[in-house]
């Protein structure tokens, strides 16, 4: 019957012809774009037609326009989308006109679980896209790639591979368009391939490759360091220096980041990355000096591979020696902001440390959010590998310090087994993500530790399949990865 709503959708979204999923009192479209919410519709109405019962046009044109912000729901702190007019919001548009309308759409609707996931899966220059999807055709089908993918993901559709996705296919194309042509080199093109290696590195059932990984770092190192005025550029570049280094910190690969200009790029990608996102109990100070720690780590882990491979001699020990005077120090600091962020954040509520009868350790963590973990974990980890490090150079120099040293690893260790339960509850593309505590600190488990680690990770990677389901080899795979992540073991180079 004419003039009759079929649901009690709000009239925002009727008016936006998008589904309504009438949570009330406000439904998560109008949350996302921060609009009041009408609340549900009644299921009778009155209907005053226009002539030959035309509609009026309430607009049309592209979401251009000076930057607004966007506050997603569960967070205080706004994002900006500096494609979108408020206007375009307060006068109800009939339907997106432009193709890049649609997919910043779609994208913005796919953040509302907030900044902290995004980051969580180190992809926090996704709220710079909208403005620039009308500039470059390539980071339109990626970014409707990563959509749609994310999407299937969520509703747990049935395994397939990438390559027959339509949108896989067609983003790929014109990603091969842009890196031929004049586009290779700018933000948006990066942009663009870092959508597609997340992407396959976080839906692809199975061990994804490294392909889209060998070509970011190709264009990194020939496009050079970004521009500081622009914050996409400067975003992407940060999240690719962390993906590039945690993969593959073994490498040589990476040292054009020591190039002039990187290193204020990458500090200026920090400075805007805590204006935006809640670090919660970790101070400023202690986050810069965190940053600073992590940075040094890489050339720990390389140099203790380059000397721990060669044969034992008196210079070997001496620079031994010297290696481990370099890590204490940086292990000092970074314990030192571990147990201040841990003390402040059980204060102020942002982790809860509670009892657990069917952990080993007997003791387990609540955080806040997914990001407040990551953070925290993080500084745990840099001291586990640290620590190792200096475990297993006092045991080549056959240093009296070795037994204190392990005792000071295994409690390190202990300490990130307490966030395995949070880890559990949470979404399986988020939770592998958060993993790298469990492999550095897997050699220290005893036999009833490994077997409740071995029966987390199988089943945080239920979906995903990417690990051996014979406990033997998730046991081997399980020790090479602790190893390369601590230098201890080596891979194929990327060149």
């Amino acid at each position: 019957m004419p003039g009759v709503p079929r649901s009690r959708g709000c009239q925002t979204c009727k008016d936006r012809k998008v589904k309504c999923d009438e949570t009330w009192p406000t439904c998560t479209r109008c949350a996302v774009i921060n609009s009041p919410c009408p609340g549900p519709t009644s299921l009778v109405k009155f209907v005053s037609k226009t002539h030959h019962g035309a509609r009026a046009n309430t607009g049309g044109q592209p979401l251009t326009g000076q930057p607004r912000q966007v506050t997603f729901r569960n967070s205080h702190l706004p994002i900006r989308f500096h494609s979108l007019n408020q206007s375009d919001y307060e006068n109800p548009r009939p339907n997106p006109t432009t193709r890049y309308d649609r997919i910043a759409l779609k994208l913005i609707s796919n953040l509302e679980r907030g900044p902290d996931g995004i980051t969580t899966l180190r992809m926090s220059y996704l709220p710079e896209l909208p403005q620039r999807l009308s500039e470059s055709k390539c980071l339109r089908d990626s970014v409707d790639l990563f959509c749609s993918a994310l999407i299937d993901f969520r509703s747990h559709k049935p395994e397939g591979e990438l390559h027959v996705m339509v949108q896989y296919g067609k983003a790929l194309r014109s990603l091969r368009m842009a890196l031929v042509g004049k586009d290779a080199l700018k933000p948006e093109t990066i942009a663009a391939m870092a959508l597609i290696e997340r992407m396959e590195g976080l839906f692809k059932r199975g061990s994804p490759s490294n392909v889209h990984t060998k070509g970011i770092l190709q264009v990194l190192k020939a496009k050079g360091p970004p521009k500081l005025k622009d914050h996409l550029d400067v975003a992407v570049a940060n999240e690719l220096y962390g993906v590039l280094l945690n993969d593959w910190s073994l490498r040589e690969s990476c040292s054009f980041f020591k190039a002039p200009g990187w290193q204020e790029a990458l500090d200026q990608g920090i400075e805007q990355f805590m204006s935006e996102v809640d670090m919660g109990p970790f101070s400023k100070q202690d986050t810069v000096e965190f940053v600073e720690c992590s940075r040094k780590l890489h050339g720990f882990i390389l140099e203790f591979h380059r000397i721990s491979n060669q044969s034992y001699t008196t210079e070997i020990k001496q620079a031994i020696e010297s290696l481990c005077q370099k890590v204490s120090k940086v292990e000092v600091a970074v314990t030192r902001i571990a147990t201040a962020s841990k003390d402040s954040a059980l204060k102020q509520g942002a982790i809860v440390e509670k009892p657990d009868l069917e952990s080993p350790v007997g003791m387990k963590f609540e955080f806040r959010s997914p990001f407040m973990a990551m953070v925290y974990l993080g500084t745990v980890s840099v001291q586990i590998v640290l620590l190792r490090i200096l475990y297993e150079s006092s045991v080549i120099v056959g240093s009296s310090d070795a037994e204190e040293i392990d005792q000071r690893l295994r409690e390190a260790c202990r300490e990130s087994w307490k966030a395995v339960p949070f880890f559990r509850s949470l979404e399986s593309i988020v939770a592998e993500n958060l993993m790298a505590p469990l492999y550095v600190s897997y050699e220290a488990a005893n036999e009833l530790e490994e077997e409740y680690l071995l029966d987390a990770v199988q089943y945080m990677d239920r979906y995903l399949n990417r690990f051996p389901r014979d406990r033997s080899q998730l046991r081997q795979m399980m020790v090479h990865v602790a190893k390369l992540m601590t230098g201890r073991a080596s891979q194929p180079s990327l060149e």
